[in-house]
């Protein structure tokens, strides 16, 4: 959804409808750019969620339980604290209806009366709380000095400059037809954006489709009066506050709505209101933050990686070479007597290959440096293909820290992957914090799946692996894990039971859906008995190796099966 001034002057009528007047109860930051306040109105708790700058900058109510996101609290969220936390929210407004500016009316009991003013102007959009006389109080983001507007603490607020557009609401013939006649060869819609006020492009695009029933049609193809009608029936519900919200569903789910019904768009459907539907429009990930930050994390972690790989490529010495130069080092020995003055070349009898001779150097000082550089070579030839095995490890190991995170379902998991990450020395000395808030470790061990006589344990992570590997499983149970891929360890606790095929399809259904292979057709699925199972030394984590011929392979599909999981031991799930 486009939180254009239309989408925002409906969002206000409603969110105050629904929640205001309102007391703050809480007040968090689930990122840098977006602010929750937790209402108490009405009778009910409401969220308002507000964001303040970049493509998702907007304001409404969700249904979605705010929570604190990464990192220390902004100066702006410690403000908000002490002048609105507890304050009572009485009033929501934009104060031009043709901009993208929202008003919050507070009243505190010991601060007095204050004013949240949100400027959703997307990329340049930030968030103010202003005091007595309009004055400042603090901003989300800072404003550098130099700006054409003031916008420093304890300053009067200055208002946006009005630009040179007309109206939605009183939007006269003439000034659109010039607009078309300037733009006649751009798309209508853009022609639009550039001459009406609070009109995004989704909105433009429907003007224009009920203008003359093509929503690409160019400026020059279409009629300023009917077009200046098309705007006001879509502008009407604003005054009346009558609008008719509408929707267009894919995957059970919301693709886009609006407050008006979406004609140039083919699925759409009526809805009774609009901020519903905010919740089932791509719900936020309340952890979005802290996934991005050790997204970034791992990502660098793994050019760190690769890098390094490359460089011990090109340490790595060919095949053959320090004997080669030792061969030479010794005929340089053997034939200095018969060096003459200004030779460059020495041709061994062997025929193994002219020896370059080093001006300035003797024989006897050039074999010394060769059998060094021989020496060097040989010691290069055991370290290296260590080193380059550790940081494949390194790499693997990563990409296994990536799907963890992808598939962390709460904060106490995704602090699992953090500490992974810097207790490996992974994640870099510079990325490593030195205080963190407290978060409880994850109480819920590996998933745990029963199917008829038997229990399937499931790894979370890459800790968890080597926990129902080695630790919950016996020698004799079957483990399986996805080929080729990242993804969870799992064991059938068989205890060298005969396991039915079923059975083991769904335990490896289970791998292949806790993998890098989610979703695909006929992934390949390790399986092997646990005591052919071994961890390497100086692996990391959730890293094993299988003892060669001992692993079969069975090809599923990468879904869930439908067997519910079990709440511990003992506890039995349908087959």
């Amino acid at each position: 959804m486009q939180f254009d001034a239309l989408a925002l002057n409906c969002l206000v009528q409603e969110t105050a409808a629904r929640a205001l007047p309102g007391r703050i109860q809480k007040i968090v930051m689930p990122g840098p750019r977006s602010l929750v306040l937790e209402l108490y109105g009405r009778g009910r708790r409401h969220w308002l969620r507000i964001t303040g700058w970049g493509p998702e900058c907007g304001l409404y109510l969700t249904e979605i339980r705010p929570r604190r996101g990464e990192g220390p609290n902004q100066p702006f969220l410690e403000l908000l604290r002490k002048y609105a936390d507890g304050a009572t929210a009485s009033a929501l407004y934009l104060p031009d209806p043709d901009e993208r500016v929202v008003c919050l009316a507070l009243a505190h009991r010991e601060h007095g009366d204050q004013t949240l003013l949100c400027e959703l102007t997307g990329r340049n959009g930030n968030l103010f709380l202003l005091g007595d006389g309009n004055r400042i109080l603090g901003s989300l983001r800072r404003v550098p000095p130099g700006t054409p507007r003031d916008l420093r603490p304890r300053q009067p607020y200055q208002p946006l400059p009005r630009r040179d557009m007309c109206s939605p609401l009183e939007c006269p013939v003439p000034r659109l037809e010039a607009a078309l006649q300037v733009q006649a060869d751009a798309p209508g819609w853009r022609a639009l954006t550039a001459t009406v006020a609070g009109m995004g492009p989704m909105q433009a695009r429907e003007i224009v489709y009920r203008a003359c029933g093509r929503a690409d049609s160019t400026a020059g193809e279409l009629d300023a009066p009917v077009l200046a009608n098309a705007i006001q029936d879509l502008w009407q519900p604003v005054l009346s506050g009558e609008w008719s919200p509408s929707s267009i569903g894919g995957n059970g789910g919301v693709t886009t709505c609006a407050p008006y019904p979406i004609r140039h768009l083919p699925g759409a459907e009526p809805e009774p209101e609009l901020t519903p539907l905010l919740s089932r429009l791509q719900p936020p990930d309340p952890y979005a933050e802290v996934r991005r930050s050790l997204r970034t994390q791992i990502g660098k972690a793994g050019t760190r990686t690769e890098r390094r790989l490359k460089g011990a490529a090109r340490d790595l010495p060919e095949p053959g070479v320090a004997e080669r130069l030792r061969t030479q080092a010794q005929w340089l020995l053997a034939l200095q007597h018969s060096i003459r003055p200004g030779q460059t070349e020495l041709e061994p009898p062997d025929g193994s290959g002219p020896v370059a001779l080093v001006p300035g150097r003797t024989p006897v000082q050039q074999a010394e440096a060769m059998f060094k550089r021989a020496r060097k070579l040989e010691r290069a030839a055991e370290v290296v293909p260590r080193r380059i095995r550790e940081l494949e490890r390194d790499r693997d190991y990563l990409a296994q820290l990536l799907l963890d995170l992808e598939q962390a379902a709460d904060r106490p998991e995704l602090e699992a992957v953090r500490e992974d990450l810097e207790q490996t020395g992974l994640a870099g000395r510079s990325q490593v914090r030195k205080s963190r808030p407290k978060v409880p470790r994850p109480a819920r061990g590996p998933r745990r799946f029963r199917h008829g006589q038997f229990t399937i344990l499931v790894g979370r992570n890459a800790r968890q692996n080597d926990q129902v590997t080695f630790a919950k499983g016996s020698p004799k149970d079957l483990w399986l894990h996805a080929r080729d891929h990242p993804g969870s360890h799992v064991v059938i606790q068989s205890g060298g039971r005969n396991v039915p095929r079923e059975t083991l399809d769904g335990a490896a259904r289970l791998a292949a859906y806790h993998s890098g292979l989610r979703g695909e057709n006929r992934a390949r699925v390790m399986v092997a008995e646990r005591r052919h199972v071994r961890k390497p030394a100086r692996a990391r984590p959730g890293q094993v190796t299988i003892r060669k011929g001992k692993a079969r392979t069975v090809v599923v599909d990468a879904v869930e099966p439908d067997w519910q999981e079990a709440g511990g031991p003992g506890v039995s799930a349908p087959e």
